[in-house]
């Protein structure tokens, strides 16, 4: 084996050993049964009080928390509540959705449920060309 060979092979080995450090150090741990996120607290009084537009922002940082430790069930669940509060203050074809339904389809996405994220992509669309016209 030559020396390139060998370089190429030690890289790999060093990469894959810095991306699994990684993982264990920084990347979020699964969350237990019934167990909540730190963080979760703060946003969950959040989402009793104020505008719409304040709980809708308390719930999508909510549905990205629970994202971060790939929580599908729980983010989703957080996510929908949050397009439910914007409906019902600006009903269901407001430009102020176009930021719950981005985040939704995002959401959707990093769990592979492309078919819904095209959808929530197309209401958008829909949406902002109402806006525009």
């Amino acid at each position: 084996m030559d020396s390139t060979h060998f370089s190429i092979i030690a890289l790999v080995i060093v990469s894959v050993g810095v991306a699994i450090a990684y993982r264990m150090l920084f990347a979020p741990k699964k969350l237990e049964r019934g167990e909540k996120p730190k963080g979760s607290h703060e946003l969950e009084v959040a989402m009793k009080m104020g505008s719409p537009d304040e709980k809708c922002e308390a719930m999508r940082e909510m549905a990205q928390l629970y994202s971060r430790h790939n929580d599908v069930w729980t983010a989703e669940s957080y996510i929908k509540l949050a397009l439910k509060v914007m409906e019902e203050a600006y009903g269901t074809r407001g430009p102020e959705l176009t930021e719950v339904l981005r985040d939704y389809a995002s959401l959707m996405r990093k769990f592979g449920r492309g078919g819904q994220a095209v959808e929530l992509e197309e209401r958008m669309k829909k949406l902002n060309k109402t806006a525009h016209s």
